[in-house]
């Protein structure tokens, strides 16, 4: 139950002209009713608004209008969306991992707005009206809609310095930074170190944190089109284009470094990366990735032999890769993932994104859009990230308050 409830309830599951998502709801309502707690006073239980769906067998999300047949369950919250970021991570359950998502699915885990509804069981924390940050579950989503439920501990007060706009491009990308050079890998002044930068704006804020605050030396490889100068005036101290191909990203660090060695690898695009650069990281060096798709099980990179600097055409297994090249990185890669202690470790939690919301406030950081989409063009901004046009972050302005 707790399961149908948290889908129903997370994924804006309601009642639709579409007969396979009305059919859904209908069976699985029943697990998500609950008692009203509190309700905002100008919230009509017969509303309607908008949101973005992906259907089964489907390519493009349809902006359909849902109506609203039920109230908060226990330790869920809804939320008046304004902004939601489409990330990387978005478009890849999208196109390349749907069987992760359930479907019908509306994208979205990282989105501001205000709290419009409190169910019961909550702890207290928010009131109706409070300016909220949500982190949530990539596979779960919710965040391209004007309205969403989600679990009270996805939120957290927005800092009053800083707008829903920036606070939609914040939580995620800095925190895992934060994060990842704070508590799992601590760097500083002078490290030699190599962020991976995807599409999504992930990768422009790990090289911020590391550069601006830790003052590390910053080696890059993006996977984005005709931005060079643009990873470069974000303080990379040398860059190179994923696009070019394997061969000539293994030898510019090969000729980069000479005898020297980087003290880690953080990968916020793709881990299939990381063998690429592994032979480059010391022998206690780390491997950080927000991949939440990586699996030692299930990994698949592009086959490279190094010793050639030929690049094969299949794909192959760590323990194919590890054997060939006798290296054992793979068990040295941990994940980084601040959700993980929005429940774990709250304090930490709020700590971590609100430092990152203070950076914002005092001008040590300064998030990069690329481009604000409005939401009936949804499409658009996932094939703007698909196609791997940005670097910066991706914004849909729902038009909540407008519609």
């Amino acid at each position: 139950m707790h399961t149908l409830r948290l889908q129903c309830q997370r994924l804006n599951l309601y009642q639709s002209a579409s007969h396979l998502l009305e059919k859904y709801v209908k069976t699985s309502i029943s697990a998500c009713r609950s008692n009203l707690t509190t309700k905002s006073p100008n919230l009509d239980d017969t509303e309607q608004f908008k949101a973005a769906v992906l259907h089964p067998k489907k390519t493009n999300l349809s902006i359909e209008t849902l109506v609203l047949p039920e109230t908060a369950a226990d330790g869920m919250v809804r939320v008046g969306i304004d902004y939601c970021a489409i990330n990387n991570h978005d478009v890849r359950c999208i196109y390349e991992d749907i069987s992760t998502v359930t479907l019908p699915f509306i994208p979205g885990s990282e989105f501001s707005g205000e709290i419009l509804e409190i169910g019961p069981s909550c702890k207290g924390k928010f009131k109706i009206g409070d300016k909220v940050a949500v982190l949530g579950d990539k596979h779960i989503g919710g965040g391209v809609s004007h309205q969403c439920f989600v679990p009270e501990t996805e939120c957290i007060h927005i800092d009053p310095r800083v707008s829903q706009k920036d606070a939609a491009t914040i939580v995620q990308g800095y925190s895992n930074a934060l994060l990842a050079f704070t508590k799992y890998a601590p760097i500083k002044e002078g490290d030699d170190i190599i962020i991976l930068a995807g599409p999504g704006g992930d990768g422009l804020a790990a090289i911020e944190i590391a550069h601006n605050i830790f003052k590390a030396n910053v080696h890059v490889v993006f996977a984005s089109k005709s931005i060079d100068g643009l990873v470069r005036d974000e303080s990379a101290f040398k860059a190179i284009n994923y696009n070019v191909g394997l061969t000539k990203v293994y030898n510019f660090f090969k000729n980069t470094l000479g005898s020297k060695q980087f003290k880690g690898v953080f990968d916020t695009y793709d881990s299939k990366m990381l063998h690429v650069v592994s032979d480059f990281i010391s022998s206690n060096g780390y491997f950080l990735t927000t991949d939440t798709f990586f699996s030692p099980e299930t990994f698949e990179a592009p086959y490279f032999k190094k010793d050639t600097g030929k690049q094969k055409k299949k794909k192959a297994t760590i323990e194919e890769i590890e054997e060939e090249e006798n290296i054992d990185w793979a068990s040295r890669v941990k994940q980084v993932n601040i959700t993980k202690y929005q429940i774990d470790d709250r304090e930490f939690y709020e700590k971590i994104v609100n430092q990152a919301f203070d950076l914002h406030a005092n001008e040590k950081i300064d998030p990069f859009v690329s481009q604000v989409w409005n939401m009936r063009d949804i499409n658009k901004a996932v094939q703007f990230v698909n196609l791997k046009k940005c670097l910066g972050k991706v914004l849909i302005d729902t038009q909540r308050k407008k519609t």
